[in-house]
């Protein structure tokens, strides 16, 4: 939906002004998760019966974690049993990057040997790549730029981080728990629909860095 996102006033009145005039002419909406659906609804746009969920379907298989891990951390010059945590995706604002590294800190307080890898690439790189210095790790950041098969490096992450401001359901989310991997994400739009907190990762508010 065009007005769910952050934005002034008067934008996010228009936007919804538009979506409420293009409903005259839309006969269906697939929604790819429930929250999507209920903001839609909730947002007087249209009707419950003119919305269906369709979840993402993606071909688990090919999400298999046969990557050599150990090579793969040579190459990052990273040893066999030192825990990682990693961040993938668009380093620009909604990502909340800066969340991620703030987080960072406070975990490298407590686990001085652990690593952070940021898998990506985005207008605010350089500005989180100056936030990893002034907080002190820039030694335990890796940032390795755009990347195009994630499952070189999510293979070698003990957990991904997801600290998303706000989201539809993201399909990174889907492919990293496809592989098996525990999840720290923030509770926005369709995430606690597929994130079963305390089981299968754990579910956090957005912009608290600190929990």
């Amino acid at each position: 939906w065009a007005f769910n996102y952050p934005m002034g006033c008067i934008s996010k009145k228009f936007w919804r002004a538009i979506e409420r005039f293009l409903d005259f002419f839309t006969d269906h909406y697939v929604a790819v998760c429930r929250n999507m659906m209920e903001v839609g609804i909730q947002g007087s746009i249209t009707k419950p019966k003119k919305v269906s969920v369709i979840y993402y379907g993606i071909e688990v298989d090919k999400y298999d974690t046969s990557t050599c891990s150990n090579q793969v951390r040579k190459e990052l010059g990273i040893g066999e049993n030192i825990p990682i945590v990693g961040n993938i995706g668009r380093i620009e604002p909604q990502k909340a990057v800066d969340d991620f590294l703030k987080a960072a800190k406070l975990v490298k307080d407590q686990i001085p040997n652990v690593k952070f890898i940021i898998v990506g690439d985005g207008p605010l790189k350089n500005a989180m790549e100056r936030l990893s210095v002034q907080l002190g790790i820039k030694d335990d950041v890796l940032f390795t730029g755009w990347e195009k098969n994630i499952k070189k490096y999510s293979s070698v992450m003990d957990v991904v981080c997801i600290p998303s401001l706000w989201e539809a359901l993201p399909l990174l989310l889907l492919e990293v728990m496809a592989m098996k991997k525990p999840v720290a994400a923030t509770r926005v739009g369709g995430i606690p629909e597929a994130v079963d907190d305390g089981k299968t990762g754990i579910l956090v508010p957005p912009s608290k860095p600190e929990i």
